[in-house]
């Protein structure tokens, strides 16, 4: 949520499921939302920040010192997941049943750094975007990429309703600007392209 005090914006992050996110900005509840592109509904506008690449990241106390499959690195280690039934645990499941087993994840977050923080255990596997895995050694885990991975890509974007811009006018309109570029800014630095 943003709101001016004196001059100076200050601003208030919270994690919220795609749909939440569209039913606060279309409620003038919330100024602006990160999502997925495909999220977006009219009346909202949007600009595309990045586009997030998944594979599946595996320690290497559970790949027994060799490279494992994509059947083996989601099928057999336990995972830790985003909880609930959105669309990426959709897709997982789907490519679960194609592979000929089930996508049932030991550990369920809400949020991508939490499940970052179970792969660094050394216990969990766990789906997550290329962009978010930063610093860790790579000597302690596997990255498993593989085009069946392709279609849990997602483009994701800012946006916002051009009622919040109209009401609160030049400090929204600095506010969406600067936000827009800080965040494609911290995109580019962590490997997403923006297409």
């Amino acid at each position: 949520m943003m709101r001016q005090n004196g001059g100076v914006l200050n601003l208030s992050l919270s994690s919220l499921r795609t749909r939440d996110i569209v039913e606060q900005l279309k409620e003038l509840q919330i100024e602006f939302g990160l999502l997925r592109d495909d999220g977006v509904e009219r009346p909202l506008r949007c600009e595309k920040i990045c586009k997030l690449r998944y594979a599946i990241f595996v320690p290497r106390s559970l790949a027994a010192f060799r490279r494992p499959s994509l059947k083996e690195a989601l099928l057999q280690c336990p995972h830790a997941a985003i909880s609930g039934d959105g669309q990426l645990m959709k897709k997982l499941r789907d490519l679960a049943r194609k592979l000929g087993g089930d996508f049932v994840p030991e550990l369920t977050y809400n949020t991508i750094p939490q499940c970052v923080a179970a792969v660094e255990t050394g216990a969990f596997a766990a789906v997550i975007p290329m962009q978010t895995w930063k610093g860790s050694s790579a000597s302690k885990h596997i990255v498993v990429e593989d085009a069946a991975l392709t279609p849990l890509s997602r483009q994701i974007v800012v946006a916002w309703h051009p009622r919040t811009i109209e009401v609160m006018g030049a400090p929204a309109e600095r506010m969406k600007s600067s936000l827009i570029k800080a965040l494609k800014q911290a995109s580019e630095a962590a490997g997403a392209s923006c297409s």
